[in-house]
């Protein structure tokens, strides 16, 4: 049977708004195709609420689905997004992965009873100053 959790990021430590040729920088999180919740970096902080679906898999593991929900299964993650937004639309530059897989029964469970989102902060400027991307490593993410 499907469930139904929020995820919460705590957006922090944004890179700013310029970055290489790039000089009005934002951020958004990919649902489905598009890229919603458009966010410039020169803000302090951010908070995305995502809906998401878990069911169990066939190894008992919870599997993740939902319009924010991207990758195969056992892989599942979210998409952060970076873009320089223009007068004529916007150009995507990077993305960084939030994985998923590391939840726990347990977690999710004790969010669900307690009618609470799992909340993240997620740092998104990496050790050179400028957007995270690729997967995110520890020291850009913590589950709180």
């Amino acid at each position: 049977m499907k469930k139904e959790i929020t995820i919460q990021l705590h957006c922090k430590a944004f890179p700013g708004k310029a970055f290489g040729t790039f000089s009005n920088v934002h951020l958004g999180i990919q649902k489905g195709k598009e890229t919603v919740e458009e966010t410039s970096c020169a803000t302090v902080s951010k908070v995305f609420n995502l809906p998401i679906f878990i069911k169990e898999d066939k190894e008992g593991r919870p599997d993740f689905s939902g319009e924010f929900v991207h990758g195969k299964l056992g892989d599942r993650f979210l998409y952060l997004v970076w873009f320089e937004k223009e007068e004529w639309g916007k150009t995507m530059f990077r993305r960084g992965k939030i994985k998923l897989q590391h939840l726990t029964w347990e977690r999710i469970q004790a969010a669900i009873a307690a009618q609470k989102p799992i909340a993240t902060e997620v740092f998104l400027t990496d050790k050179k100053g400028g957007p995270v991307c690729a997967t995110l490593k520890a020291e850009n993410i913590r589950w709180l």
